[in-house]
C-alpha cells in the first residue's frame, strides 16, 4: 500500500501489483545511473525502482543473502518519469558487494497487504530461506492469530517539487517488534496485552513518527514486522 500526501494531506493508496526483478547488477555507484524501462500496469499506475542488498523479493518485502555489513539493506526507491525512465543518483556504498535492481508498477488500493510465516519469528529483515508467504490481506490469511510474523509494508510519497519532512501517525493491533523506514530503525510497539488474545485483535495503539523525510520523487518503504499486528490508519 502507498500514501500519497499532496500539499502535506493524505490523498491515495495503492498496492503493488506487478514487480520485475532481475540479476544483481555492478556499476560505479559514485555516479549517477540512469535506467529505460517499459514497464506494463494500468494508466493509474506509478512506477517505481529499488536499490537493495543483493535480495529476492516476499510478496510486498524483501529477503536478503546478508543482513549484516555497512550497507544499507534499502538504498533507495525513485519514481519513474512519464518517459520511463528514471535516474538513480551517486549512492553511498561503503562496502563492495552486488546490488539488486527491483522494479515495480503500483495502484490504489486502501487496504494493506501481509506477508506472513507460520514458523519463523523476525525482529530485522528475512534473509533468502525463511518461510515467508504472500498472504495479500489478513482475511486471506488461514488462521493469522497463529502465523509467528505478520509484516505489514506501506509506501509513502508526495508530489511536491522538494524535499518534504512529514509527521506520520499509525495505527494497529498487536505488537510491532521493529519499524523501519527504508532501512531507518523507528522503534517497537506493543498494546500492552497478549496479541493472541481476541480483546487485543480490536484494542488500537497509535505510533507517532516525526521528521520523515522524503525526497522529491522518491518513495519511503515502511516495513512493520510483528504478530497480529493489523494495520488500521496511517496518516
Amino acid at each position: 500500500m502507498i500514501l500519497k500526501l499532496t500539499n502535506s494531506v493524505l490523498l491515495l493508496a495503492f498496492l503493488f501489483i506487478n514487480w520485475i526483478t532481475v540479476s544483481p547488477t555492478p556499476y560505479d555507484a559514485s555516479n549517477s545511473l540512469t535506467i529505460t524501462k517499459s514497464l506494463s500496469g494500468p494508466g493509474s499506475a506509478i512506477f517505481i525502482a529499488i536499490i537493495t542488498k543483493k535480495s529476492v523479493r516476499i510478496g510486498d518485502i524483501f529477503a536478503f543473502e546478508n543482513l549484516v555489513g555497512p550497507n544499507p539493506r534499502i538504498f533507495m526507491a525513485k519514481k519513474f518519469n512519464t518517459l520511463g525512465k528514471v535516474t538513480i543518483p551517486p549512492l553511498f556504498v561503503p562496502a563492495t558487494e552486488e546490488l539488486t535492481f527491483h522494479y515495480a508498477a503500483i495502484t490504489s488500493s486502501t487496504t494493506p497487504t501481509v506477508t506472513y510465516s507460520p514458523t519463523t519469528r523476525v525482529w530485522d529483515f528475512p534473509v533468502i530461506g525463511d518461510d515467508f508467504i504472500f498472504g495479500g490481506t489478513y482475511s486471506s490469511i488461514p488462521n493469522t492469530d497463529q502465523q509467528k510474523t505478520h509484516i505489514n509494508t506501506i509506501l509513502l510519497e508526495h508530489d511536491l517539487n522538494m524535499d518534504l519532512y512529514c509527521d506520520c501517525s499509525l495505527s494497529f493491533s498487536g505488537i510491532l517488534r521493529r519499524i523501519y523506514f527504508n532501512d531507518n530503525y523507528r522503534g517497537n510497539y506493543h498494546s500492552g496485552k497478549n496479541p493472541r488474545t481476541p480483546s487485543s485483535i480490536t484494542e488500537v495503539v497509535t505510533a507517532e513518527f516525526n521528521d520523515v523525510l522524503i525526497k522529491k520523487n522518491e518513495v519511503i518503504i515502511v516495513n512493520m514486522r510483528g504478530i497480529v499486528s493489523k494495520l488500521f490508519l496511517c496518516q
